[in-house]
C-alpha cells in the first residue's frame, strides 16, 4: 500500500501543478484483515476503484489511503471556494449591466442572446480545457447577471400593465419548473455515462446554451419586426416627457430633453424600427 503513494517506481505520486491536480493512485486490490478502529474487519476490493474508497472509514482515512483522502478534502474545500466566483461576480456586474445596457441604451432583447453565448462558452471551456476553472466561472458569472438584468425589467415592456404581476408570477413559475427539472436530467446522464460529469453533462449544458441563444436570436428578430419595445428607454422617455409637460421646467433643461428625445429618434431611423408609442402623440 505505501502512505504516501508510491507508484512502480518507488517514486511519489506526481505533484499538482498551477494549472492540474493530480489525485493519488490507489492500490489495484485490497486484501486486509484485521483493525479495531475500522468500519469492517475485512477489505477485500480486487480491483479497487474510487467509488471503493470511504475517507469516513479510518481504514482508508488514516491507513491505507491517507494521503487520498487529504488530497480529496483539499480538493472538495477548493471546489467550494471556487463555486462563490459566478455568485460574487454576479453581485458586481449586475447593477451595471441594469443600469447601462437596459436602462441607458434599452439592450434587452440583445443582451437575452449575449446571456447563453456567455454560459455556452463558459461551459466549452470547462468541458474541453484543463487548466484553471476561475476564468469559465467569471464568464459564467457575467452571463447570469446579463440575463438577469435583462429578463426581469423586460416583463413590463411586453404585457399589459394590469398583469405585470401575473406575468412575474409565470416567469418565475417557468423558471422554477426549470430548476427542478434539469438536475434530473443531468443526474440521468451523469448515471448513464459512466458517473461521470465530463464531458457528457458539459455537453448537455451546451446544448441548452446553444439553445437559449437561439431563443435570443428569435427575440431580437421579433422584436424588431414588432416596434423595438424592448429597445425603448421607457423610464426615461415618461420622466422626459414628464419635465417637458411641467413649465417650471428652466430652457436648459428642456434643451437637454429634447436633445435626447431627438438622439432617439434618429436611432429608431438608424435601426429601421418604429417609434415608441410616446412620439406619437
Amino acid at each position: 500500500m505505501g502512505n504516501p503513494s508510491k507508484n512502480s517506481m518507488n517514486n511519489s505520486y506526481p505533484e499538482s501543478t498551477s494549472y492540474i491536480s493530480f489525485a493519488p493512485p490507489l492500490p489495484r486490490s485490497l486484501n486486509i484483515t484485521g483493525g479495531t478502529d475500522w468500519q469492517k474487519q475485512t477489505y477485500q476490493f480486487d480491483p479497487l476503484v474510487k467509488s471503493d474508497v470511504d475517507c469516513s472509514d479510518a481504514f482508508f482515512a488514516e491507513a491505507c489511503t491517507c494521503d487520498y483522502c487529504i488530497k480529496q478534502d483539499q480538493a472538495t474545500e477548493k471546489a467550494g471556494l471556487l463555486m462563490t466566483v459566478p455568485y460574487l461576480v454576479t453581485i458586481g456586474t449586475t447593477f451595471i449591466f441594469g443600469h447601462y445596457c437596459v436602462h441607458r441604451l434599452g439592450w434587452r432583447a440583445e443582451m437575452v442572446c449575449v446571456a447563453p453565448a456567455l454560459l455556452a462558452i463558459a461551459q466549452l471551456m470547462l468541458v474541453f480545457q484543463r487548466k484553471s476553472p476561475l476564468p469559465p466561472l467569471i464568464i459564467h458569472g457575467l452571463g447570469r447577471s446579463v440575463s438577469v438584468a435583462a429578463l426581469w425589467p423586460s416583463i413590463p415592456l411586453t404585457v399589459e400593465a394590469s398583469v405585470v404581476g401575473t406575468a412575474y408570477g409565470i416567469f418565475i413559475c417557468i423558471e422554477n419548473l426549470g430548476l427542478a427539472f434539469v438536475p434530473l436530467i443531468i443526474a440521468s446522464v451523469y448515471n448513464n455515462f459512466g458517473e461521470k460529469y465530463l464531458p457528457a453533462v458539459g455537453i448537455l449544458l451546451i446544448g441548452l446554451s446553444v439553445a437559449g441563444f437561439l431563443v435570443g436570436v428569435g427575440l431580437v428578430y421579433c422584436d424588431r419586426i414588432s416596434g423595438g419595445r424592448l429597445r425603448t428607454q421607457q423610464l426615461q422617455i415618461i420622466e422626459d416627457n414628464d419635465m417637458l409637460s411641467d413649465m417650471s421646467s428652466n430652457s436648459s433643461q428642456r434643451l437637454i430633453i429634447l436633445h435626447r428625445h431627438a438622439h432617439r429618434i434618429i436611432c429608431c431611423v438608424i435601426v429601421n424600427r418604429k417609434l415608441p408609442e410616446h412620439y406619437h402623440s
